[in-house]
């Protein structure tokens, strides 16, 4: 049985920061699907509460595991808690931007945990908002409200927008998923995990991830390109990651299936992109052998296509589905370059990648099924 660290035994403690006090309520479960700020090996969390009862979600980071797992390995500790200063960096320069759709700490310090023989170990803290649950685990989600869908999909967008276009601020997320699109009140969603995210300008050599991880998010949700290990090698190839990622997640809220497990249904094993592959070390990587399988990805897109269109016809109208289906073929075609909106391709002085369609498309369909279901309501 694993031994519990003193890190999970801080109920009842008292945070203390330069602007506010918030005392330990309860320690969230590692597999606490309401508040989806991702735990990680090295963090605890807990639910909070400050002097004027506030509600937070406070995030540790478990400086005890670190010293046993790397006591001989100092430069992977170091690495492993430069990941979490980076998050409230990137926190930080999002809220001092004005980022309303990024989530963001509300408050940080550090606490100075004291044993039985006087020894005192430091645990940073990042506290954030108190959500109501994810895109994957909100109740509503498991309603099928088309409304609901569209909303968070749709405050999605706008925290993607306001990362790559706000001046001063230029950064790709790299690992869009519903899990990282955390949900307050009923639908009012921002993106959150900001821990690997990649800013233009930023000085590499303080990344908190080596050099040779040009992606650093969650492989299974990456472009076929990215996890052939087809490297990303500009700031618009990783944003045009971002856009994959959020056609995946329309496609995910939508349908309840992710859209590489679409493509992977129509793929022969040494054409599944390697980073795909949990199983076998088989498959397609590098450069020269993504392009030499392209061909074979386009015509599994095509059929992955047809896939949820029949799936999306079961649950929606035929408007609906289209609707649906036009977004994410355009965000999750395999060619990077021709990702996105096709209206934004010319004039070449457009951003070739904006989600501005999208934001405007999904706030659209949020607004008039909310009048239908509105209606249909009064009506029973």
């Amino acid at each position: 049985m694993e031994s519990v660290s003193p890190a999970e035994q801080l109920i009842g403690k008292k945070l203390i920061t330069e602007t506010r006090t918030w005392i330990l309520e309860e320690l969230s479960p590692k597999d606490d699907t309401v508040n989806a700020l991702t735990t990680g090996r090295y963090s605890v969390c807990y639910r909070a509460r400050d002097l004027d009862g506030t509600l937070g979600f406070v995030k540790i980071l478990n400086t005890y595991k670190l010293i046993e797992d790397f006591r001989s390995d100092p430069r992977q500790m170091s690495r492993a808690m430069r990941v979490f200063e980076y998050e409230l960096e990137m926190g930080n320069i999002c809220r001092e931007y004005g980022l309303d759709r990024i989530l963001s700490t509300i408050d940080d310090g550090q606490y100075q945990d004291l044993d039985d023989e006087g020894n005192i170990t430091a645990l940073p803290f990042l506290v954030f908002d108190l959500a109501s649950g994810d895109a994957r685990s909100h109740p509503a989600s498991l309603t099928g409200r088309v409304s609901w869908n569209a909303r968070v999909l749709h405050c999605t967008a706008v925290g993607i927008r306001q990362l790559h276009e706000t001046e001063g601020v230029h950064i790709a997320h790299n690992d869009v998923k519903a899990s990282n699109v955390i949900v307050f009140g009923d639908s009012d969603a921002k993106l959150g995990d900001l821990g690997r995210v990649r800013r233009s300008g930023h000085d590499k050599e303080k990344l908190p991830f080596s050099k040779s991880e040009s992606y650093t998010g969650t492989r299974e949700y990456a472009p076929p390109d990215v996890a052939a290990n087809a490297s990303p090698n500009s700031e618009k190839a990783f944003i045009a990651i971002d856009l994959y990622q959020f056609g995946s997640l329309i496609c995910f809220i939508f349908s309840g299936i992710h859209w590489n497990v679409y493509l992977i249904r129509h793929l022969s094993q040494e054409h599944i992109p390697i980073g795909w592959n949990r199983l076998e070390k088989r498959g397609i990587s590098g450069n020269d052998a993504y392009r030499d399988a392209l061909t074979f990805i386009r015509d599994a897109f095509s059929k992955a296509l047809i896939d949820l269109e029949k799936d999306l016809l079961e649950k929606y109208n035929s408007l609906i589905s289209q609707r649906i289906l036009k977004m994410v073929k355009e965000l999750c075609e395999p060619d990077r370059e021709k990702r996105g909106h096709p209206d934004n391709k010319f004039p070449a002085t457009r951003e070739p990648f904006s989600l501005e369609q999208y934001i405007s498309t999904l706030d659209e369909i949020a607004i008039r099924q909310e009048i239908i279901e509105n209606n249909q309501a009064r009506i029973t």
